[in-house]
């Protein structure tokens, strides 16, 4: 099994972070290979905002909290399962982490979603083979519209015409990430 193979096998979601802020050499390789990542015609049509101020971090943690309880009643059983979880005095979407990764496109890029998850996966991989947790991370995506969450992504930098379209978490680990089971019978071949 080749070094890089054995990367993607042994990468897990980390969900506990410590405080400690991750060096800044460590961030820059790790935003260089989401900025490196494949994406529709090679458009390029993403922006990275990083978010390391913690205040604003807990500004956020708290909107995206309100936008959680507006949506409660969501059809959407992973907005539904979330809003319950968001209800705790201790819930933090991006789990702790010192560093949010928003990955947003313009509106008007057909390949948004797309680009930006590989950008994300790239950006989860390069901080594990940095030594350094990471957790891919949707509320931001599920709540870019509600008014309150987008005049401060606005604020912080995404542009207006932009969707948040991916999000990573990034910390060094607090706990060991858990053992991830991987269905491996998701495969069918037509030769």
């Amino acid at each position: 099994m080749s070094d890089f193979t054995e990367l993607i096998m042994s990468r897990r979601s980390v969900r506990k972070h410590k405080e400690a802020q991750i060096q800044e050499e460590s961030l820059q390789a790790i935003l260089k290979t989401g900025i490196y990542a494949p994406n529709g015609g090679n458009t390029q049509m993403w922006h990275f905002t990083v978010l390391q101020n913690q205040n604003t971090l807990k500004e956020l943690n708290e909107l995206i909290k309100k936008a959680f309880a507006k949506n409660a009643d969501s059809d959407n059983r992973f907005i539904k399962g979330a809003a319950r979880v968001a209800q705790s005095e201790m819930y933090c979407f991006c789990y702790g982490a010192p560093t949010l990764v928003l990955v947003s496109s313009d509106v008007a890029n057909p390949n948004a979603m797309a680009d930006c998850a590989c950008a994300v996966e790239n950006i989860l991989l390069a901080a594990h083979a940095e030594g350094i947790g990471s957790v891919y991370i949707n509320a931001p995506t599920w709540f870019d519209d509600d008014p309150e969450v987008r005049a401060l992504l606005t604020k912080i930098g995404v542009p207006q015409n932009y969707h948040v379209c991916a999000s990573a978490a990034i910390g060094y680990s607090d706990a060991p990430p858990a053992k991830g089971i991987r269905n491996e019978d998701v495969v069918n071949y037509v030769r």
